[in-house]
């Protein structure tokens, strides 16, 4: 195993970086602590390093590829056969990307595609005086759960678990809409240095046309105006709805897109 472990860190040094060769976007050192804490699966075959990382409903995949054969390939696909649903990411600018044909031979098809959307600089007033508006609180947690396995694709939107929920609500990631004592719509969010990065926004059904989406994506600005200089989102290609809310505030394409391939294990049961 220790051999086995130590080939593979050496593929991944080779190869980490290398789009055409690789789709993990982690450091290096970051990767190998992760393998070492036996954070992934890692399967070895030839001269491919993969690496699967447990997402609860799903399971992730970062793949480095120094060179494959046909024998490569069959021995990857056998050791695929234990996972029930795969997602891979893809990285890359431009709108004219070429997916690998090995994750096609390998069983993925094409799934979804995330533009990145940014905002530089909110110099317009937008500051909402609306005082329902507040801070998630840890009695909150089940309910916004729930409203986001309701309203996003576990698989493809990087959903928090209860331990993420808590640790972002104690940092005062989450706000939320109230409407007559009742939880309507929560906005989560992450900070990074002069940097923030929206993660959801979820409107529960009978809320949807209240315009609590936009309240909140406003009250989400508003409150980094002064520490922030820089807002980053993802948003699902096909969500209209999402894309007008975005345009509308101003964010634009930065010409950076995520494209995810799904391969799904049929039972025989």
């Amino acid at each position: 195993m220790g051999n086995k472990i130590q080939f593979a860190k050496e593929i991944i040094k080779r190869t980490l970086g290398r789009k055409d060769n690789c789709n993990c976007y982690l450091p290096y050192n970051t990767v190998v602590e992760k393998i070492d804490n036996k954070y992934f699966d890692v399967i070895v075959s030839g001269e491919v390093v993969l690496l699967i990382e447990d997402k609860q409903l799903f399971h992730n995949m970062y793949y480095f590829i120094k060179s494959i054969s046909d024998v490569t390939l069959d021995d990857i696909k056998q050791s695929l056969s234990q996972y029930k649903i795969l997602s891979v990411n893809i990285i890359d600018k431009g709108n004219n990307f070429v997916p690998n044909t090995i994750l096609e031979k390998l069983g993925f098809s094409f799934y979804k595609k995330y533009i990145r959307k940014s905002l530089v600089n909110m110099d317009i007033d937008i500051i909402s005086k609306e005082e329902d508006i507040e801070f998630a609180q840890i009695n909150d947690i089940e309910e916004i759960y729930s409203m986001l396995h309701e309203s996003f694709d576990v698989v493809t939107d990087t959903l928090p678990d209860y331990k993420e929920l808590t640790n972002m609500i104690e940092k005062k990631w989450i706000i939320k809409k109230m409407i007559s004592g009742e939880l309507a719509g929560a906005f989560l969010f992450e900070d990074t240095g002069y940097k923030s990065y929206a993660r959801a926004l979820c409107v529960k059904p009978q809320y949807k046309n209240c315009k609590i989406g936009f309240a909140l994506y406003i009250q989400y600005i508003s409150l980094h105006l002064n520490t922030t200089k820089l807002f980053y989102s993802w948003v699902d290609s096909s969500r209209i709805e999402a894309i007008n809310i975005h345009t509308k505030l101003g964010y634009k394409d930065d010409g950076v897109f995520d494209y995810i391939f799904t391969r799904t294990q049929v039972s025989c049961d």
